[in-house]
C-alpha cells in the first residue's frame, strides 16, 4: 500500500515544507489499519488485537486516550498534497474503556462499535 498525493507537492505546498515530505510504501494488502500512538504504524486484522491489548493500563481511567485508530479499506490519498484529510476517514479514538470492551467482548464488538457495514464487509466481518 502507498500513501501518495494526487498531482505534485510542489504544487500546493510551501517550497520550505517540500524537503521534509516523503512517500511511505508499506507491502501490506488493503484492508488495513493505520495505529497512531507515538508515531504511524501499518497493522493488519490479524495484529490490531495485539496492539490494543497491549495499550491496556489497569492505572488508567476509563477516558484515557491511547492514540487513534485509522481504517483503510480501499486506496486513499488526499485531494491537496500535503494536506491533513485524515479525518475523513473511518477512525476511533481509542480510550482505556474501548481496550476494557475489547477484553471483554472481543474483536467484533470493538470494530462494530466504530466501523460501517460496508467496512466490516471489506474485512469479512459482516453479520457476525
Amino acid at each position: 500500500m502507498t500513501y501518495r498525493s494526487r498531482g505534485g507537492a510542489s504544487e500546493t505546498v510551501p517550497s520550505e515544507l517540500r524537503a521534509s515530505l516523503h512517500t511511505h510504501r508499506d507491502e501490506r494488502s488493503l484492508p488495513t489499519f493505520l495505529v497512531e500512538s507515538n508515531g504511524f504504524r501499518c497493522v493488519d486484522l490479524l495484529e490490531i488485537t495485539a496492539v490494543l491489548t497491549a495499550w491496556l493500563d489497569a492505572t488508567k481511567p476509563s477516558d484515557w486516550v491511547h492514540g487513534n485508530v485509522f481504517f483503510h479499506g480501499k486506496p486513499w490519498s488526499p485531494p491537496r498534497p500535503g494536506t491533513d484529510y485524515m479525518g475523513v476517514l473511518p477512525r476511533v479514538h481509542v480510550h482505556q474503556g474501548d481496550v476494557e470492551r475489547l477484553q471483554r467482548e472481543g474483536l467484533d464488538a470493538f470494530l462494530e462499535s466504530w466501523l460501517s457495514p460496508t467496512s466490516l464487509a471489506l474485512l469479512g466481518r459482516a453479520g457476525r
